[in-house]
C-alpha cells in the first residue's frame, strides 16, 4: 500500500547526486529491494501493532543537504551536548561535520567512510533484517556511512561521542544516518551516541542504525540518548553481535517525540558472553516512545540482564516489546528481564510485552512487568512535610527510576545519561 512517506522514500532513490560504487551501491540496492517489497510496516503486524504510523505515512518528506557552515543556532546546541573530555564524531542531518581544527583520533582508534569501499568487513555482509522495515529504508537512502575500529587489545577511556543533530527547517525534510562499530579482541570502548531534533519548525523524519560487532573478551559501554521536538518521528536501529566472553553495558535515554522508536537486535554468539541492557523512557506532553528489543542466546553460559523504567505524564504513549530466545545449544544460559512503568497522568498509556521463547531445559528465565501511579500516602507525606506536591511528584519519580541509573557504570557516561535526563525529560523529573 502506497503512502506519502513511502512515495517521498522512492522518489528519493532516483534524485541527482545519488550515485554510489562497490559495496555502498550494493548495501542500497539491497535496501531497495526489501522496502519496494516490503513496503512501510502496518498496524496489523504484531510488531507495529500498538505504534501508529498514520501521520508519519501521511506526510511528504525531502531529503536534508549537507550543511556547511554550520548554523549558530546549532553550534550552540552542540556546546551544550558536549563535554570537553569526550572525543566528538558530528554528523548533522545524516552528514559527519569536521569543523577546523578537529581533533586526532585517539591511538588505536579508526574512522573509515566506507561509501568508497569495495567490500564491507566479513562481520557486517549479513542479509539485512526484514522485520525491521525501517533499517532497509536506512539502507536504501544513507548517503552517509562510516566503520568505527577499536584495534585489538586497546582500552579506550576517553569516551567517544557520535552526536546525531536534525536541523530545524521550513520544509518538511528527512534524512538517514548509518554507522558500524568493531571491537577488536580484547578492546574496550565507552560509546555515546546521542540524537537531537532541537528547536521548532516543518515536520521532520530521521532514521539511524548502528551494527556492531564485539570480537572475544572485548567490552563495551554504551549509551544511546535521543530526544526530538513535537514534531520530529525518529526511529533507530541498533544490533549487537557479540563473541565469547565480550561484555556489553547498553543504556538507552528515550525522551521521545512525536513518534520515537528504538529497535535493538541482540545476539550472545559465544560462550560464556554477557549482555546487561538497561531503558528509561521518560515522557509528557503526547509524545510517543516505543522500545522493540530481541536478545538471542545462541551459544552456551551466556547471562543477559534487562532493565526498563518509564515515567509517562501528560497524554504520552509508551511501548515495550522485550522477546528474550535461547537457542537449542545455549545450555547454561541465565537470563532476566524487567519492565516497570510509573504514570503520572490519567491520561498516559504503556503497552507492555515481555516475552520468552526458549528451547533448551537447562537454563534460568525471569521476566514480569508492572505499571502503576504513585501513590496517594507517599505524596501525602511529603506534602505534610511542606513540600509542594509537583516538587513531591518530581521527587518521587525521580526515586522511582534512580535504581536505573546507579546502575550505570560509574563515570561519564552515567553523568550524560543524568544531563540528557534533567534537560530532556518531563518536568515532573526536574526537581
Amino acid at each position: 500500500m502506497g503512502s506519502p512517506l513511502l512515495d517521498s522514500i522512492q522518489a528519493a532513490w532516483s534524485l541527482p547526486g545519488r550515485d554510489a560504487s562497490g559495496a555502498w551501491d550494493r548495501e542500497r540496492r539491497t535496501g531497495r529491494d526489501l522496502v519496494a517489497a516490503r513496503g512501510l510496516p502496518q498496524k496489523s503486524e504484531e510488531a507495529w501493532r500498538h505504534t501508529s504510523l498514520a501521520d508519519l505515512a501521511a506526510q511528504s518528506f525531502i531529503p536534508a543537504p549537507p550543511q556547511a557552515p554550520l548554523p549558530a543556532a546549532l553550534v550552540d546546541r552542540l556546546t551544550e551536548i558536549l563535554d570537553a573530555g569526550d572525543f566528538p564524531l558530528v554528523f548533522v542531518d545524516g552528514f559527519l561535520h569536521l569543523p577546523g581544527g578537529s581533533r586526532a583520533l585517539p591511538a588505536g582508534f579508526h574512522a573509515k567512510d566506507l561509501r568508497g569501499e569495495a567490500i564491507l568487513p566479513p562481520v557486517f555482509q549479513q542479509a539485512p533484517d526484514s522485520r525491521e522495515p525501517f533499517e532497509a529504508v536506512n539502507r536504501s537512502l544513507c548517503d552517509s556511512a562510516w566503520l568505527l575500529t577499536v584495534d585489538e587489545g586497546v582500552r579506550l577511556e576517553a569516551p567517544i561521542h557520535v552526536v546525531n543533530l536534525h536541523s530545524p527547517a521550513a520544509a518538511a525534510r528527512m534524512s538517514h544516518g548509518r554507522l558500524y562499530l568493531r571491537l577488536g579482541r580484547g578492546a574496550s570502548l565507552r560509546f555515546l551516541s546521542s540524537h537531537l531534533a532541537p528547536g521548532a519548525g516543518a515536520p521532520s523524519f530521521a532514521t539511524h542504525a548502528v551494527r556492531a560487532f564485539q570480537d572475544t573478551e572485548s567490552r563495551l559501554e554504551f549509551l544511546h540518548a535521543s530526544a526530538g521536538n513535537p514534531g520530529h518521528s525518529g526511529v533507530q536501529t541498533i544490533s549487537v553481535h557479540q563473541k565469547a566472553k565480550s561484555f556489553l553495558d547498553f543504556t538507552a535515554v528515550c525522551a521521545g517525540g512525536l513518534l520515537s522508536r528504538l529497535s535493538l537486535e541482540h545476539l550472545l554468539d559465544g560462550e560464556g558472553a554477557e549482555a546487561r541492557l538497561r531503558g528509561l523512557y521518560p515522557l509528557d506532553g503526547a509524545k510517543h516512545n516505543d522500545i522493540h528489543v530481541h536478545l538471542r542466546h545462541a551459544a552456551p553460559d551466556g547471562k543477559s540482564r534487562q532493565t526498563f523504567r518509564g515515567v509517562l505524564d501528560g497524554k504520552s504513549r509508551a511501548v515495550f516489546t522485550g522477546k528474550v530466545t535461547v537457542d537449542k545449544g545455549a545450555h547454561g544460559t541465565d537470563a532476566g528481564q524487567s519492565n516497570r512503568t510509573l504514570l503520572l497522568s490519567p491520561d498516559a498509556r504503556v503497552d507492555a510485552r515481555p516475552q520468552l521463547e526458549i528451547y533448551n531445559d537447562d537454563v534460568k528465565c525471569a521476566h514480569g512487568a508492572t505499571t502503576g501511579q504513585l501513590r496517594e500516602e507517599e505524596l501525602f507525606y511529603l506534602t505534610s512535610r511542606g513540600i509542594p506536591r509537583e516538587q513531591a511528584r518530581a521527587l518521587l519519580a525521580a526515586g522511582f527510576v534512580e535504581d536505573l541509573l546507579g546502575a550505570i557504570p560509574e563515570g561519564r557516561l552515567r553523568l550524560h545519561a543524568r544531563a540528557w535526563l534533567a534537560q530532556h525529560g518531563p518536568s515532573a523529573q526536574k526537581a
